[in-house]
Parts: C-alpha cells; sequence; structure tokens
C-alpha cells in the first residue's frame, strides 16, 4: 500500500485493526485530516455555484437588520475566521522547529478559512448552512476525544486550547443557525408564532407576509409563459400529424389558416365550463383579419373517433417544468433518508451482536453504536422534513399558479412515497437478501401478488371520482343560484321542492361515494393485511428451505425491523393513491379548462361584417348574416321585438359571443351599461370611479347628468354607503342610474347602451336621455349605441338598426326607414298600438309632440298592422360538541362498533373487515346527514341572514366544508385510529419485555403532549383563519362572473386579475404558515423520538447480563414507538384541524331558523283567502333587532278587488311593506289581517303560498321552462300552455326544439330579460290567488313589455286585490286607491283624482316631476 503519510499524516486511509484493537475509538490521521474536515466543506462548497447564481439573480439585495441573532452570527463566524488563521500559523511555525506537516492539513487549514468567511448578500440564512455547521460539529467529535486520549495539552497546548474553543464555537453556531434572520416582510418566526398560538388565538396581524417567491406575481407569468409554449408546441405537432393522415390541407392564400374535413372549426371538444373569464388572449373563434383561426388545440373530427378523449396541451408537462426543480431537490433529500433509515435495522443487528457477545473490555462500540444509531436517525429526520417541505412548497405554488385547488387534498405532501416507495422496498430487499437469503423472495411475490389488484382498484377509482365531480359541479351550481335567488324561493314558498332537488343531487354523489369507500375497504384491507402475509412467507420459507437456517435474534429482529419500515410506506400507499386518482381527475378538468377557447378583447374598429353568432355551438347560430358600420361620434339606436337579438347584438360587438364567422373590429376603448345593471360590493362612490382617479368637478357634473344627486341626499353616507352584495340597498332604477354614471365617468370611446332607460322613471329617461346620451350630452362626440324601447327617441338619432329573428331586417336614418312601409314602421305601428290601447305614455308636451309626429308618420308609412313585440372567525379550542355532533350524524353505536372492531384488530385480524364496512358506511353517512341538516337549516333561515352574509361565504360551507367532510376527514380519523392503536399495543409490548423502559417513556410522553399543546392551537387557528381568507375569493371570483361582460368591456380585466391574485396571496400566507407549523411539529417530534431510540440503545448497553433478544425486541419496537408516536400528533393535530370544517357545518346547521313552514294547529282553510281583504293594524317592523323601525304604526285597509299603487321616494318603505305581507321581515308591533286571518299565527308557506307576487328582478334558475314555472308540479301542461300564451310566449315556446323541456341556462341566461319577467308573469298566471303583489315588476324592463304585462294583469286580474309598488306613476293612475308612504309612514291614502286635486299633496308634487300634471 502506498505511503500517504506525506499527504495526511498517517501511511493508511483506513485500518480496521486498529479501530477493533482499541480501547477507544481511534481513527487514522489520514481519515481525521481528509474526510472528516472535506465532507463538510464539501457540503458547503457543492451548492455554492447555485447559490451564487441565486444571489446574482435577485433584483433587490435588501441588507440583513441588526439584530443580537445577526450580530452573534456574524461574532462567532468572525472567531471562527480568527481561530482558522492561528491555526494556519501556527502549523506554519512548526516548519522552523524541522516539523514536516502533511498537505492534507494545510488543505483542511485553508478549506476551514473559506468556509468560516460567510457569503450573505442580503439573503437570509439557508438550511444548507445549518445543516454544514451540524455535520462539522458531529465531525469534530473525533479529533476532540483523539487529541484528549492522546493528551495533546501535555506537549502542544496552544493546539488543544484552540480545538476545544472551535469545538465550543462551532456547536454555538449549530445553536444560532438553528434560527433564522427574519426578512422586513415577516413578523414572526415559526416557534414565536407557536408561542403566540398557545398565549392568545391567532389573528391575521400574527402572520408573516407569504415569500415574494411563492406570490402570483412571481409564479403566473412562468405558467403563461410555458403554457404558450406548449401551446404551440402541440399546435405545430398536431398540424404535421394531421397533413400526414391527409386531414388538413394548407389554404393557398394562407399558410397559417386550415380547414378540417369534418367542417368544424372547433379543435376542441365541447367543454361543459364556461370560456374563459378574465381572457385576454384573442381566441381561435376570433381573427382581427376576419378568417377562421388556428388558435384551437385537439384532435379534428374524424369517423370513428366520436367516443375518444381529444389529445390537448399537457398541463402536466407545464407544470412539471415549474416545479420540476423542487421535487429534483426533495426526492433526492427523501432517497438519501430512506439509505439512513435502512441502516438503523443494520445497526440494530450489530447492536445485538455486541450485547450476545458480552465482551465487556470493548464497552465503547456498545455506546458507539447507540450514538451512531442516533445520528442515523436525526439525518434521516433532516433530509425527510427538507424533503416533505420541499413537495409542500411545490403544490403550494402549484395551487396559486392554477388559482384553484388541484392540490387540496395535499396530495403533494406524499409525492415522494409514491416515488420512492417502490425504491424503498429493492433496498429493504436487497439487505434482507443479506440476512436471510433468497427466503425473502417469497414475501417478494407475496408483495407482487397484490400489484393487479392495486391497479384494477386504482383504475376504478378514478373512474368513480370523475362521476362524482360532475354530480359535486351539479350540485353546487344549483346550490349557488338557490342561494342567489333564495328571496324568490321565500316569496313563492318553493324551499321545499328545490331543497329536494339538491338532496336528489346529493343522494347520487353519496351513492358513488360509497361505492368509493368500498373500494377503500378492499385496499386498506389488502395492504394492512400484507405485512403479516409477507412476514409469514419469508419466515417459513426460510426455516423450510434448509435445515441450517434457523431464526436467530439478530436475523428475527433485523428481519422485523426491516419489514416494519415497509408499514408505514404500505399503510399510506393506499392513501396516496386516493389522492393521487383525485389530484389527477383535478389536473384532466383543468387542463380541459384552460384549453377552450378564450374571449376575443383585441378588436380594432366599429365594424361587423358577414358575421355569424352562437352562445352555443352546438345549437343553431342566434345571429346571421350581421353587417354593421358605425362611424365615429355616431349615435345609432338598435329597435326590435322581444327576443329578436338586440342584445346578443351587442354581446357580440363585446366578444361575449362565439363568432361562428365573419370579422369584428371595436376601435379604441369601450364601455358597456348591460341591461341589469352589474354592482359591486363597495361604496357608491367607489362603483363609479371603477379604478379611475377621483376627479370632484367632473364627478359631480356626472351625478347631477344621471339625476343621482337627490338619491345621495337620502343615503345615510351620501356617495360613500356601502352598497350590499349585487347592490341589495338600492332600487332597480337606481343600480341602472350608477352602471350609466361609471360609464360616462371612463370616458372612453365607444358605449353600449343595452336599453338603459327602461329601468328608470320617465321624467328622469328624459333627463338622462337629454344630459348624457342625446345630441347635446355629455357624450355627444363619442360613439354610441343604443338599445332601446323610448321610440320618441328615435328621430333625434343618426341611425337606427332594426332586428328581427336574429338578423337585421333594416338600416338607416329615421327618415329613411319611414320613407316605405318596412319593418320599421310595422313595428313603431304596433307599439303606438299598445301604448295607446294601455294609455301608457307620458303627457309631456314635448313627448306627446313627437309621439304624435311619429304616429303621424307611421300612419302615412303603413297600411296594415302587424305582429310586433319588443326586447327586454370562531376562536379557542374545538368543542366537544363539534366532535359529537359528527359521531351523532355518523350513528353512535355502528361508529362505535367499528372503533372496538378496530382495536380487536390488533389482536384478531378477521375483524378489520367488520370494522372498515362499518366504519366506511357510517361515514358516509355522517357526510350525508350533516349536508342535509345544512341545507335545511339554511333554506329555513330568515332572509335577512342572506342580504348580510356573502354567498361566498356559504358556497364555502357546501363547497370546501363538505368536501373535507367527504374525503378528508375519514382517511385521518382512519390513520388517527391506526397510529394510535399501533403506539398503544407497542407500549403495551414493551412494558412487558423491559419494565424499566418505562422510566424513558413518560417523561418522553410528557414532552410529546408539551408540544401538541404548542401546535394544535396554533394549526386550529391557522385553519380557521386560512378557510375565512379563503371566501373573500369565492366572493370575489362570484362577483366577477356576473360582472364579466361588463369588467371586459372596460378593459378593467387586468385589475381585477390582480386583485384575485392578490386575495390568492393573501390566503396562501396563511396556508404557507400552516404547512411551516407542519414541519414544526414533524421536526421536534422525530427529535425526541431520535432520543428515545438513544435511550432504548443506552439503556441495552448498560443493562448487565440482558439478551441479544431483549435488545432487539426493545429497541425494534423503540424505532417503532417513535414513528407511530410522531404520526399520531400529527394526525390528531390534523384531525382537530379539519374537524373545523363540521364545526362551520355546525355551525350554519344551528342558524336561527324563521316562523315554522306549516303550522299544523293554525292551518287556513283550503279556500283561503276567499275575498282578498287585507288590513295593516298600527304595524311596525325592523328588518333585524337592534335596527330602526322601517315601518311606524301603519294603519290601512284595502277591500276586496281594490287596486292600490304604493308610492314614495327611495327609502320611504315601499319594499318593507310588500316584505312584511309575505313575512320576510317579522312585526315589531300591531298587525296584518288577510280575511280576518292574522298572517303571524299561521305558517309561512300556507301564508307565501296563497298570495302571490311578481318581483322586480326576474329570476330563474337551470333547468327546464317547465321546472322554473311549476317546480312543484303542482299544474298539468295544458294549464302551463294557457299561462304562456296570456303571458305572450306560447309562440315562443312552441319555436324551441324541447319545447317545455327547453333548458333556460344559468340564471336563465338563454333568455332575455324581457321574456324572463314575461315567464315570471306566466308563474303569476299559474298561481292566479286573490291578492297579487307587483314590486316594481317592470321596473327593469322596456316599456313594450312592461305594456304587455300591465294589460295582462288588468285582464286577468281583474277580481284581484292588487297592491302596486310603482315604478312609472302612469301605470296606477286608474287603479282605485294611492298610498303615498314617507319614511316609513303613510302620509296620504286616497283616490288618484282626490290626492290630484289636493295640490299641496306628496302625490301632486310627484306627478308633477314625473309630467302628468
Amino acid at each position: 500500500m502506498a505511503d500517504l503519510s506525506w499527504f495526511c499524516g498517517s501511511e493508511e486511509f483506513w485500518n480496521s485493526t486498529l479501530l477493533s484493537e482499541s480501547s477507544w475509538p481511534q481513527l487514522t490521521d489520514c481519515f481525521i485530516n481528509t474526510v472528516l474536515i472535506w465532507v463538510p466543506c464539501a457540503f458547503l462548497w457543492l451548492p455554492l455555484p447555485f447559490y451564487l447564481h441565486g444571489l446574482a439573480q435577485k433584483e433587490d439585495v435588501t441588507p440583513l437588520p441588526v439584530t443580537y441573532l445577526n450580530s452573534t452570527k456574524t461574532f462567532f463566524s468572525a472567531m471562527l475566521s480568527m481561530i482558522a488563521v492561528v491555526t494556519l500559523i501556527q502549523d506554519c511555525s512548526m516548519l522552523t522547529y524541522g516539523y514536516t506537516l502533511p498537505v492534507a492539513l494545510y488543505v483542511a487549514d485553508v478549506l476551514r478559512l473559506i468556509t468560516y468567511y460567510e457569503r450573505r448578500r442580503g439573503a437570509i440564512t439557508s438550511s444548507v448552512q445549518f445543516t454544514f455547521w451540524l455535520i462539522l460539529l458531529m465531525s469534530d467529535i473525533i479529533p476532540l476525544y483523539t487529541i484528549i486520549e492522546k493528551e495533546l495539552y501535555t506537549s502542544d497546548l496552544l493546539m488543544f486550547v484552540l480545538v476545544c474553543v472551535s469545538f465550543v464555537m462551532e456547536a454555538m453556531m449549530v445553536v444560532v443557525f438553528s434560527f433564522s434572520e427574519a426578512p422586513r416582510s415577516s413578523r414572526r418566526g415559526y416557534n414565536s408564532l407557536e408561542r403566540v398560538g398557545v398565549l392568545t388565538d391567532l389573528e391575521e396581524a400574527d402572520l408573516f407576509y407569504l415569500n415574494p417567491r411563492d406570490a402570483s406575481k412571481a409564479l403566473v407569468p412562468p405558467f403563461e409563459r410555458e403554457w404558450a409554449h406548449e401551446q404551440e408546441r402541440f399546435r405545430l405537432k398536431q398540424l404535421e400529424k394531421a397533413k400526414q393522415d391527409g386531414y388538413i390541407s394548407l389554404d393557398k392564400t394562407s399558410q397559417d389558416s386550415y380547414n378540417y374535413r369534418g367542417g368544424s372549426n372547433n379543435y376542441y371538444d365541447s367543454a361543459t365550463e364556461t370560456t374563459s373569464l378574465m381572457g385576454n388572449g384573442t381566441p381561435s373563434n376570433f381573427s382581427p383579419k376576419g378568417r377562421k383561426s388556428d388558435g384551437g388545440y385537439g384532435t379534428e373530427d374524424r369517423p370513428g373517433e366520436e367516443g375518444k378523449e381529444p389529445r390537448r396541451p399537457s398541463l402536466l408537462r407545464v407544470l412539471s417544468k415549474l416545479v420540476g426543480p423542487w421535487l429534483v431537490v426533495g426526492l433526492i433529500q427523501k432517497v438519501v433518508s430512506d439509505v439512513f433509515l435502512i441502516l438503523s435495522p443494520v445497526l440494530l443487528g450489530l447492536l445485538i451482536d455486541y450485547v450476545s457477545g458480552g465482551d465487556a473490555a470493548d464497552g465503547w462500540q456498545g455506546y458507539v453504536l447507540a450514538v451512531l444509531m442516533f445520528l442515523v436517525q436525526m439525518v434521516k429526520s433532516i433530509l425527510f422534513n427538507f424533503s416533505f417541505w420541499s413537495s409542500q412548497v411545490a403544490g403550494m405554488q402549484l395551487k396559486t399558479t392554477l388559482i384553484a385547488a388541484i392540490y387540496k387534498k395535499d396530495v403533494m405532501n406524499f409525492f415522494f412515497y409514491a416515488w420512492t416507495t417502490p425504491l424503498q422496498v429493492v433496498m429493504v430487499v436487497g439487505v434482507l437478501y443479506y440476512y436471510i437469503g433468497a427466503a425473502v423472495f417469497a414475501g417478494v411475490v407475496t408483495l407482487l401478488l397484490l400489484v393487479p389488484l392495486n391497479s384494477y382498484i386504482a383504475g376504478q377509482q378514478q373512474k368513480l371520482n370523475r362521476k362524482n365531480l360532475k354530480f359535486k359541479d351539479l350540485r353546487l351550481r344549483l346550490t349557488n343560484e338557490i342561494l342567489s335567488g333564495m328571496k324568490v324561493l321565500k316569496l313563492y314558498a318553493w324551499e321545499p321542492s328545490f331543497e329536494s332537488k339538491i338532496t336528489e343531487i346529493r343522494n347520487d354523489e353519496t351513492k358513488v361515494l360509497l361505492q368509493i369507500a368500498y373500494l377503500n375497504i378492499l385496499m386498506f384491507v389488502c395492504w394492512n393485511i400484507a405485512p403479516f402475509l409477507v412476514t409469514l412467507a419469508t419466515f417459513a420459507t426460510f426455516v423450510e428451505s434448509s435445515p441450517e437456517n434457523h431464526l436467530d435474534a439478530r436475523r428475527a429482529f433485523v428481519t422485523l425491523a426491516l419489514f416494519n419500515m415497509l408499514r408505514v410506506p404500505l399503510a399510506l400507499l393506499s392513501t396516496i393513491i386516493s389522492m393521487s386518482v383525485q389530484a389527477i381527475v383535478s389536473i384532466q378538468r383543468i387542463n380541459k379548462f384552460i384549453c377552450c377557447e378564450d374571449l376575443d378583447l383585441d378588436m380594432d374598429a366599429v365594424r361587423v361584417e358577414r358575421g355569424t353568432f352562437t352562445w352555443d355551438r352546438t345549437s343553431q347560430p342566434t345571429l346571421r348574416n350581421i353587417n354593421v358600420r358605425v362611424g365615429v361620434g355616431r349615435l345609432i339606436a338598435v329597435v326590435g321585438q322581444v327576443g329578436s337579438g338586440k342584445s346578443s347584438l351587442i354581446s357580440s360587438f363585446l366578444g361575449e359571443m362565439d363568432k361562428v364567422s365573419g370579422q369584428v373590429t371595436i376601435k379604441s376603448s369601450v364601455a358597456y351599461v348591460p341591461q341589469q345593471a352589474w354592482i359591486q360590493n363597495a361604496t357608491l362612490r367607489d362603483n363609479i370611479l371603477f379604478g379611475k382617479p377621483y376627479n370632484e368637478k367632473r364627478y359631480q357634473q356626472i351625478l347631477r347628468a344621471c339625476a343621482l344627486e337627490r338619491d345621495l341626499e337620502i343615503l345615510s353616507a351620501g356617495d360613500m354607503t356601502e352598497i350590499g352584495e349585487k347592490g341589495i340597498n338600492l332600487s332597480g332604477g337606481q343600480k341602472q342610474r350608477v352602471s350609466l354614471a361609471r360609464s360616462v365617468y371612463s370616458d372612453n370611446d365607444i358605449f353600449f347602451f343595452d336599453d338603459p332607460l327602461s329601468a328608470v322613471d320617465s321624467h328622469v329617461g328624459k333627463h338622462i336621455f337629454n344630459k348624457v346620451i342625446g345630441p347635446k350630452g355629455l357624450l355627444k362626440n363619442k360613439t354610441r349605441i343604443l338599445v332601446t324601447h323610448g321610440v320618441h327617441w328615435l328621430p333625434m338619432v343618426d341611425e337606427i338598426i332594426v332586428m328581427s329573428d336574429g338578423a337585421i331586417s333594416e338600416t338607416g336614418s329615421y327618415d329613411q326607414l319611414m320613407s316605405h312601409n318596412g319593418p320599421f314602421a310595422q313595428f313603431l305601428k304596433l307599439y303606438l298600438q299598445l301604448s295607446e290601447d294601455s294609455d301608457n305614455e307620458e303627457e309631456d308636451p314635448e313627448i306627446s309632440t313627437m309621439i304624435n309626429k311619429i304616429r303621424e308618420d307611421v300612419e302615412t308609412a303603413t297600411s296594415d298592422a302587424a305582429t310586433s313585440g319588443d326586447e327586454l372567525t370562531r376562536l379557542g379550542k374545538v368543542k366537544w360538541s363539534v366532535f359529537g355532533n359528527y359521531l351523532e350524524a355518523a350513528g353512535t353505536l355502528p361508529f362505535s362498533a367499528s372503533v372496538l372492531f378496530f382495536l380487536l384488530f390488533q389482536a384478531a385480524t378477521i375483524t378489520l373487515i367488520f370494522n372498515n364496512v362499518l366504519y366506511w358506511v357510517r361515514i358516509v353517512v355522517a357526510s350525508r346527514i350533516l349536508h342535509r341538516r345544512l341545507l335545511g337549516c339554511v333554506l329555513r333561515t330568515p332572509m335577512s341572514f342572506f342580504d348580510t352574509t356573502p354567498i361566498g361565504r356559504m358556497v364555502n360551507r357546501f363547497s370546501r366544508d363538505i368536501e373535507t367532510i367527504d374525503n378528508n376527514l375519514p382517511i385521518i380519523i382512519r390513520d388517527f385510529l391506526s397510529t394510535g392503536t399501533m403506539a398503544i399495543v407497542t407500549l403495551i409490548v414493551i412494558s412487558i419485555s423491559t419494565p424499566l423502559f418505562l422510566t424513558l417513556v413518560v417523561p418522553i410522553l410528557l414532552l410529546y403532549h408539551f408540544i401538541q399543546g404548542f401546535y394544535i392551537p396554533t394549526s386550529r387557528q391557522l385553519k380557521r383563519i386560512e378557510s375565512v381568507t379563503r371566501s373573500p375569493i369565492y366572493v370575489h371570483f362570484s362577483e366577477t362572473i356576473s360582472g364579466g361582460p361588463t369588467i371586459r368591456a372596460y378593459r378593467a380585466s387586468l385589475r381585477f386579475i390582480e386583485e384575485s391574485k392578490s386575495r390568492v396571496d393573501r390566503n396562501q400566507s396563511f396556508y404557507f404558515a400552516s404547512l411551516g407549523a407542519n414541519r414544526w411539529l414533524g421536526m421536534n417530534l422525530e427529535i425526541i423520538a431520535n432520543i428515545v431510540i438513544f435511550g432504548a440503545a443506552i439503556f441495552a448497553v448498560i443493562t448487565p447480563d440482558i439478551e441479544g433478544g431483549t435488545v432487539g425486541l426493545s429497541v425494534s419496537y423503540a424505532m417503532q414507538i417513535s414513528s407511530c408516536l410522531t404520526w399520531m400528533v400529527r394526525q390528531m393535530s390534523d384531525l382537530e384541524t379539519n374537524i373545523v370544517s363540521v364545526e362551520r357545518v355546525k355551525e350554519y346547521s344551528e342558524l336561527e331558523p324563521e316562523a315554522p313552514w306549516i303550522n299544523p294547529h293554525r292551518r287556513p282553510i283550503p279556500s283561503w283567502p276567499t275575498h282578498g281583504r287585507v288590513m295593516f293594524s298600527n304595524y311596525c317592523t325592523r328588518y333585524r333587532p337592534g335596527l330602526d323601525l322601517v315601518l311606524k304604526g301603519v294603519n290601512f285597509t284595502i277591500e276586496p278587488g281594490q287596486k292600490v299603487g304604493i308610492v314614495g321616494r327611495t327609502g320611504a318603505g315601499k319594499s318593507s311593506l310588500t316584505l312584511s305581507l309575505f313575512r320576510l321581515i317579522e312585526s315589531a308591533g300591531g298587525c296584518i289581517m288577510i280575511d280576518g286571518v292574522n298572517i303571524a299565527d299561521i305558517g309561512l308557506h300556507d301564508l307565501r303560498s296563497r298570495i302571490t307576487i311578481l318581483p322586480q328582478d326576474p329570476v330563474l334558475f337551470s333547468g327546464t321552462l317547465r321546472m322554473n314555472l311549476d317546480p312543484l308540479d303542482q299544474y298539468t301542461d295544458d294549464q302551463i300552455w294557457k299561462a304562456l300564451d296570456r303571458a305572450h310566449l306560447k309562440h315562443f315556446a312552441e319555436d324551441l326544439p324541447e319545447r317545455l323541456y327547453y333548458q333556460v341556462g344559468e340564471e336563465g341566461q338563454s333568455l332575455s330579460v324581457g321574456q324572463r319577467q314575461l315567464l315570471c308573469l306566466a308563474r303569476t298566471l299559474l298561481r292566479r290567488t286573490k291578492i297579487l303583489v307587483l314590486d316594481e315588476a317592470t321596473a327593469a324592463v322596456d316599456m313594450e313589455t312592461d305594456t304587455l304585462i300591465q294589460n295582462t294583469i288588468r285582464t286577468a286580474f281583474s277580481t284581484c286585490t292588487i297592491i302596486t309598488i310603482a315604478h312609472r306613476l302612469n301605470t296606477i293612475m286608474d287603479y282605485d286607491l294611492i298610498m303615498v308612504l314617507d319614511a316609513g309612514v303613510v302620509k296620504e291614502y286616497d283616490s288618484p283624482h282626490v290626492l290630484l286635486d289636493d295640490k299641496k299633496s306628496i302625490f301632486y308634487s310627484m306627478a308633477k316631476d314625473a309630467d302628468l300634471v
């Protein structure tokens, strides 16, 4: 062997004889001077290039704050550098005395000196440095005891002191580097966070900010860039493949445009989700040049491939690129961790051999083995937790990137188990082969036999999860609609019907959950029996294969320890497979969604050429052959019958419809006023400014022009009044004027008005047209396209577009169109006839002159009549009652029996089957019962709850919390039972074998309890805060969906996207803290568990006359209990963390209900009310306890058959009076009598089903026409057709392919606003009760639809009592009585002519303001 003394100080690098025969663990000088120094330094130097590259990439290098911790680190680093310099000088000085020092010593000193010099350009101290100091400290233990044993202090005191001081300094560095310098963007570290969580309930202010690395700003742009690359890669691949297969040919005129033989111009399959909400790119269905674009991706239409799932760009490939580095680093750490894990049984075998040998002279070997076991476990724990952290950060980044919870089931937490479990099995089998030979393959074959079964179960689970997600989507969509339209449900007493519809969907969902549960039973039983079968097969084969094979303590316990290592990954494998399947399904669904075509938002000029548009590519086009040219600064009017396509034309301009063919270009910026005003949950001023800077002069000018000044005077806080969700604090007219003011304030170039004047009073409409829209208004120099039914304004516009049956029938100026008897003249003739019949026109002299002139023009131009129409956060510990509530829902007796069988499973495996069947079935039953209670209670909650609670907050309960109860809680409870019972059984076995071990276990259990007491309150509160900060994401998302067209029209998409990112980032900061708290728990518990193993090994070494079998039993079970206790505490904390979902569901399941729907002791007769007499007697009411009265001592009587109009300024109490009649708000004094019955004495449904209301907002639900008319299935088809006929919708319904079973779309989006209101009128006609309430029923519709509704009501309800909240005063001038309300008090109540004769009356002044007198 070569002499290495010149290089490292000794002839040999390694000497086994020297080590084994010494009375202390002596190593060669060569090993000490190289490995023990170079390895720690290399650990720090190898990642140095990446570290420096990261620093160089940092845009802002912020110096670390000067703190005690930072200063301490700098001091110790400087001291170690000085010691290294002194050591180097000392080594050099040895040369003057004739010594020849080895080269490695110089290299080591230089390495130490350079390493001690800290490079910290403002970067936070990394975990790499902490690990370096820890490894260096452990490596320097050997040189330290070597110089002590060699008594170096007698020959070289200075070097001895330097080594000792250096060791102490390194120990201090380990301590101080276990704490990180907090950056300025953070508030607290995890240890501080845990302390705060114990002392007080955590609040949002206690948490740190999100790491900029994990923010949307840093993550989303790379995703969008990579996704664009993936789309282009896929497009080129598909194009090449299609060319090779002969299914595609290049257009000679353009190489980037091509056509499919199948005729389809949509590469993707029809998606069930909607298209891009906030898209900002150019999709395939719109092209700047007007031709069909090739922006789609998917398979072309081919014969025989209808049933195949189309290929798409791979979302998984993009995600892998984004988080690949995190996953690779974590995977490497996990693999190395597994290697160290397997070393523990090997060391256990050596320890058993040592104890069995009984050689006391070499006692140090036992201590070294015990220390090595501890060190190996520590390194394993550190690497494992780092790998776990890498996977969690990767999962969080993916969640942020997709702004959706793809990995909300925390599948990334177990990512590396799925990858490393096979590798771990291979390594374990390799070590086992060394101990027991080929017998190990008997166990391997047993494992392999379970693989086909596992594959089958995984495939079935994937199918069932897809099916389950469809039911879940359907349930949540209907739930969201019900919560949005709750007022209509309560007014019509429809709650039971819709409750049964959701329950029916939920039952289908739980049936699938039960099928998944059966698969979980099969999987769990198989993988729990597997370790026992493997052990049995292995030992039996080993013993029977040869007479010489016998199981000694070493073989038996090392084999059992190795097989026990497979228990956790094999036990988790079922969980991993289940969660992985759900994650894959989620990725596929999101992949499908983001492959949908985006809306076109990149248009150049106001022009449509040969345009054909549709709302659904599977249906016939909605608009056909559209050709429109709009000049700059012109005012264009769009008119036509109901359902003729006026609103769709505006939507086609905005890019909201699918373009089948043609070209659409829009020049410059756009403002949009929809037919139904969209209002944000913000102040009135913020709704008008809409992100624009505040200009006082311009703002006040717009308020005057939009007639909002008087409204601001009424509102308590003026324009700073907080408007509730969907503008519940404002009337329909006020909302429309705010929407109009928003458009004017935007100062954009092109304005689209979708019939904004129909929702305001006649005199306000005149004011707005003259001051805003008309030739002399604020927008006179802007381009304006106005959908209108105010025919008296048509002579004042530049051009008129006449729509008929989805096509443009005529265009031209008023004079041009009136020069002949065309569609426009016919439309005007019918409109004027309806207006004349209903006496529905204002008496304003200016308007009367206009109308008369138009009537003359029509008489001149027309001869025959034509059909006409027009378009329209809890605090503290989770209460035991929450657990009791969950247990009760699962069934106390069956669930307890399940737990009992689980305990018996530890002794008898057969009972495991009974446990699983009972457990999973009752878990599904619990989930179904909790959802039923939640739904039932929410539907029975008073209306005031829905007025004050954001929909997103309620949807959160029905979505995320129910999902947690469905999917997460069952797995957590099962794992808690598994680890808990395993820990208890293990403690019993150890106590019987070695009773003295309890002296170590009891203190450790106390420490476990202490750590648990720190962690659980923090984790629980973090979960609550995370849930609370998640609700604003849902609220903002829901609000954005409803206002999508408006947001896109104002080009405000980017601002709303940034707001969404901000809310997601805020939520993610708490999620990040929760992940950090989990790692804090894991690391602390594993350190204590490693101390348990160390204590058990030391106990075995120091105990005299102990047998090898006893040592093996004690240490192997100690190794087992450490992992069991770690997982038990984690599962216990996860249980309390996730049981918060049950708490949140329980909270909404115990809301204060409204009065009973049915009072069995006070039911009215079936024919009640027979007459329709209504009497208010000293009636008072308020919206909620603690608020002021909104009606104050109201007294009046309405006789049967009378028609009463209720008028008053905003806030006078008109709507409150109708709500009182339906008991949506309850009495605070007095009573309401209907036909002698006090309505407070009877059930709510007996009341609400016997009177009818036609509300202001036409609310429809997803489903058929028939379901929306008759959700209770009370009427025949003939009755429904008659109602549709009287509501002027019969011809429309007959032309539909599905007729009564036509799907109206979500919230009735397939129908125009006018058609929706007419459908609501048909509902009213079906009920035909003696009392009819009209709550501004025609406020949101055009004049023509108003006329249709008013005429139908006059004829169909001529003998009924009618109470009308008047929107247009002219509609109630022929009523029997007029009631004037002011500040909740009846000021006037008399016939119209009496009130008009009194020129001092309030009603007279209102009529004068409306130009009626």
